[in-house]
């Protein structure tokens, strides 16, 4: 059997530090007379297996680092952030890296410490996330079992990925995967 990868043995770091990110959908919801695809980004801590889940309203780098940014937010600043070769995320990555370089010497300074680092997967190898991956099965299947095929508000998406967050984090770690 591999060894742990170190993002998994973030002892003594905030609950969130090493946080893997991927997407799943996509959920069609009724925005006053018309429909829209939205997909779920999920955030895995690594160390603990807590989930966060935000709602992306396309799959695209702004709507991945605007949902990055919420959950930074409300969670605490991450460092490390593992996910698939995704363009959203390769290209958030790029975004982040451009805005960095072109902010002020000083603001570098004070913003070096809080840098995000992406790491990515190899292209089409889902098992390297092991345990993370599995999760994620788990909370589509929840989210498939509350939403079905039917076409709902995006407050009502909303409140049912919260509480799918909620159910997952609330189970045992041993049943989690």
């Amino acid at each position: 059997m591999a060894n742990l990868l170190d993002c998994r043995l973030c002892v003594g770091q905030s609950t969130f530090f090493s946080t893997g990110m991927n997407c799943c959908g996509p959920y069609t919801v009724k925005l006053g007379r018309r429909q829209e695809k939205q997909w779920g980004l999920t955030c895995n801590f690594m160390t603990t297996k807590v989930v966060h889940l935000e709602i992306l309203a396309s799959m695209d780098a702004d709507a991945l680092h605007m949902a990055f940014r919420r959950f930074a937010t409300q969670r605490g600043l991450k460092r490390i952030a593992p996910s698939d070769c995704g363009t959203n995320f390769m290209g958030a990555e790029t975004e982040l890296k451009e805005y960095f370089k072109d902010v002020s010497k000083e603001l570098q300074k004070k913003l070096i410490e809080r840098q995000v680092e992406f790491h990515f997967n190899p292209p089409s190898a889902p098992h390297f996330k092991g345990t993370w991956e599995i999760e994620m099965k788990t909370i589509k299947n929840a989210l498939k079992c509350c939403l079905k095929d039917q076409v709902v508000p995006k407050a009502v998406l909303q409140k049912v990925m919260m509480e799918v967050e909620g159910l997952i984090n609330s189970m045992p770690l041993g049943c989690k995967s």
